[in-house]
Formats: structure tokens, sequence, C-alpha cells
């Protein structure tokens, strides 16, 4: 967080130019959390994918050896 204090020789200009300055630091502080949010989700989807994958692995074979048994 930025704390601006009001000087007597600043003017419009110079209180744009921190204002402008203060937001650019503002976006590129939330695109990096985006971009870390972004990766936490890719990898918890590609956490699920695997585990989905290895279940799916296990209800065919289990049904195989069913199948076999029967």
């Amino acid at each position: 967080m930025v704390v601006v204090a009001w000087s007597d020789g600043a003017d419009t200009s110079d209180l744009r130019n921190l204002a402008g300055s203060s937001l650019d630091s503002l976006k590129r502080h939330l695109d990096a959390l985006h971009g870390d949010h972004v990766r936490d989700l890719e990898a918890s989807h590609s956490r699920i994918c695997k585990r989905t994958k290895m279940e799916a692995e296990v209800v065919r074979l289990t049904e195989l050896e069913t199948t076999r048994l029967k």
C-alpha cells in the first residue's frame, strides 16, 4: 500500500504521475497473483486428471479380473 503525503509544491501533474505509478505497481502485483493462482489451478487439475486415470484403470482391471473369475 502506498501512502501519499500532499506537499505544498505538488501540482496536479505530480499527483497524476504518482497515481499512475501506483496503479501500474498494483496491476503488476495483481498480474503476479493471478499467475500464481493459474499455476496452482493447473497443478490441481493435473493431479485430479492423474488420479482419475489411475482410478479408471483400477476399475477396468477389477472388471477384467471379475470377468475372468466367472
